[in-house]
């Protein structure tokens, strides 16, 4: 009797097994279908949105993710034909309808960081200038998939950026602006160094531009705080495109590397109200 037992529980373990690795086999061969379509659309991941994974729930095979246009969606659909039936669609189209119209955002810190994924101990991607446009694609609890405009992509903090429209954006990109071409230096709240500052600038930050006041350039971040900094340390920005000071367009990551430290420090230091931008 303990030998029929010990055989009918083996024969269960080993059916368990097989339709383990059975559904096993099945996810992978449909995660090899899935990425057949994305190399067809999104070749290099960091430069496009294409995060779709299968899962099998019961005799459903559930499709989630986001792909960022609806060609992408209706390629993966047709991939995945034979399992029309029991296909469950929960692949987003970004960028995400919960954006509304501010799909565009304009960084108002010095150096913004852009993580691979939406938590703190993520790995930095890269990270991008105050006054750079980002396409925002989608929000998830405080962050925000962004897009530079080299082209890649990562995750900010909601305090990185002002969110805006297109139109909220050509009107940035249209006004009239400066460009820091100091390494480093500050935004003040008068036009002396003895008052106080508003914000840390870095090589390459754009800030609108208010007036002239003798040796100083009245100044605006994108967030709406205004200041001043010497004009030694800025320029024209469309007489500096136009001069073609730079062959190729700033190494952004070179200069946020040699101050995301100092950005870091700043935030840690400066008064409350000083702090950097909120949405």
């Amino acid at each position: 009797m303990k030998k029929m037992k010990l055989c009918i529980i083996a024969l269960l373990l080993a059916a368990l097994v097989s339709g383990c690795a059975k559904q096993e086999t099945g996810i992978s061969e449909f995660a090899q279908l899935i990425d057949s379509v994305r190399v067809k659309f999104v070749p290099d991941k960091r430069l496009g949105i294409f995060q779709v994974t299968a899962v099998r729930k019961g005799s459903q095979l559930v499709l989630r993710g986001d792909v960022e246009t609806a060609a992408a969606k209706d390629a993966l659909l047709a991939a995945f034909a034979k399992e029309k039936k029991n296909l469950v669609d929960s692949v987003l189209v970004l960028p995400d309808p919960a954006l509304g119209e501010k799909k565009y955002g304009i960084i108002c810190l010095s150096v913004a960081n852009m993580r691979t994924d939406h938590k703190e101990a993520a790995e930095m991607g890269t990270q991008v200038l105050m006054g750079q446009v980002v396409k925002v694609w989608k929000k998830n609890h405080g962050w925000y998939l962004i897009q530079s405009q080299e082209g890649y992509l990562g995750w900010t903090f909601d305090d990185s950026f002002v969110a805006c429209t297109e139109s909220g954006a050509a009107a940035w990109n249209s006004a009239s602006k400066v460009i820091v071409t100091a390494l480093y230096d500050r935004i003040w709240d008068q036009p002396n160094r003895n008052s106080q500052p508003v914000s840390d600038i870095v090589g390459g930050n754009l800030l609108k531009t208010i007036a002239q006041r003798g040796t100083w350039t009245e100044v605006e971040i994108a967030d709406g705080r205004r200041g001043f900094v010497a004009s030694e340390v800025v320029q024209d920005y469309a007489k500096w495109k136009a001069a073609k000071v730079w062959k190729k367009p700033l190494d952004h990551l070179s200069v946020s590397r040699i101050f995301g430290a100092e950005r870091q420090r700043w935030a840690l230091t400066a008064p409350a109200s000083q702090k950097p931008c909120t949405i």
